[in-house]
């Protein structure tokens, strides 16, 4: 078991290039999370992450996902915690060859939160004037995933790509025996954000 807690923690301009990393995706670049990556290597390794009364201020990831936390597997709690100003986002007018690199675009969903086949609670926490590129200060994507959030705010975020300012689902499986996805929103508050 790999069970860790963060109370308290402040974690502010912080900044994690898309070109390094030890943990990479097929094209060589580091998978996400700006500040934390979790994951779980196999089933018989629980991994658990708490994160308790902690702020997120102004980090800025390269054009990865998960501007804060990128969630690839295992279970992640949040707490009483405040993200405020994390960027993900693609400079306005970034392009490759004179074109729109839509691929990088949707690939960097998620400013704060990118979750793939992790189980995410998270309760009373404040997201505030988060941007991303791809869609979602919360974007989930696994095939596997559960989240859950319960009080809190979500406000003044920004998408200015696909999806929704503040959570955003993919829609797509990879295979057709993916079928766990769970969302569960109560008493969240959610006020001009904008896609």
């Amino acid at each position: 078991i790999v069970d860790v807690s963060l109370n308290r923690c402040t974690f502010t301009g912080n900044y994690l290039d898309s070109k390094e990393g030890d943990d990479t995706n097929n094209a060589g670049r580091a998978v996400g999370g700006g500040c934390i990556f979790l994951h779980q290597p196999d089933a018989n390794t629980a991994t658990k992450l708490l994160v308790n009364e902690c702020t997120f201020n102004g980090n800025y990831p390269e054009m990865i996902a998960g501007g804060v936390i990128y969630a690839n597997s295992g279970t992640l709690e949040i707490t009483n915690s405040d993200f405020t100003d994390n960027s993900n986002a693609i400079a306005a007018g970034t392009t490759n060859e004179g074109k729109t690199n839509v691929d990088e675009v949707s690939r960097i969903a998620g400013s704060v939160l990118y979750i793939k086949d992790a189980a995410v609670t998270i309760s009373d926490s404040d997201f505030v004037e988060n941007r991303t590129s791809g869609g979602g200060t919360v974007f989930l994507s696994g095939n596997n995933c559960s989240f859950t959030i319960s009080g809190g705010n979500f406000t003044d975020n920004k998408s200015y790509g696909a999806g929704a300012a503040a959570l955003r689902v993919s829609s797509n499986f990879n295979s057709p025996t993916d079928t766990t996805r769970v969302v569960s929103v109560n008493g969240v508050t959610f006020t001009g954000n904008h896609s």
